[in-house]
């Protein structure tokens, strides 16, 4: 029980049962990166009550759902979700934002999903982030960033939206507002054909 930290990398990982991890209750890290998994049962992480960081990179995720992380959303500080599946074809959102209860979060990799990108990212679809200070976005050919995406990402200080090739075109006033903290973004091939007033206001 004094296990701290378990490397599943690169396995043919499919699914996570209930109670797969019962007992690891000194574990701070949690590598899966590398697997087959394509949704996260509401009880896959139950009794680890100590994560800190968690990594599900290079999986085949199709959505994340607040109920996955909420055995984790005490302690954890890093996730990672680069190149999997998710996709979202609207700015409204289909279930409660998934980070929400992850108040010491600190950084979120979302990068590069499979095959054609995140595409949009829906209405408060990073509330309750209030300790995030990096985001990585890029390579997900993003069409429509909505006004209040990053509301509550008060602590922020590195952002990428680069290589989105989605053709986004513009960029709507006050985007950036709250992210007075920020000190590196980065928009590099982000498909920006034009930049309207008050874009970088407050930075």
């Amino acid at each position: 029980r004094r296990l701290r930290d378990l490397n599943l990398r690169n396995n043919r990982v499919a699914v996570l049962f209930p109670g797969a991890f019962t007992g690891l209750k000194c574990l701070q890290t949690l590598d899966l990166g590398g697997n087959n998994l394509r949704h996260l049962a509401a009880a896959a992480l139950q009794g680890l009550p100590r994560l800190c960081r968690l990594y599900l990179d290079r999986n085949r995720l199709l959505e994340v759902s607040e109920a996955a992380f909420r055995p984790v959303q005490a302690m954890l500080g890093v996730l990672d979700l680069r190149a999997n599946a998710l996709r979202y074809l609207s700015q409204r959102p289909r279930q409660p934002p998934p980070f929400r209860h992850l108040r010491r979060l600190y950084d979120l990799k979302l990068q590069a999903q499979q095959p054609y990108g995140l595409r949009v990212v829906p209405h408060h679809f990073f509330q309750g982030l209030g300790a995030l200070r990096s985001l990585y976005l890029s390579q997900n050919a993003l069409s429509a960033v909505p006004a209040d995406a990053f509301d509550d990402l008060v602590q922020l200080r590195y952002l990428t939206l680069a290589d989105g090739s989605g053709g986004m075109g513009t960029l709507p006033a006050g985007v950036f507002k709250n992210l007075s903290r920020l000190r590196s973004l980065d928009l590099e091939s982000a498909g920006l054909r034009g930049l309207g007033p008050e874009v970088f206001g407050n930075l």
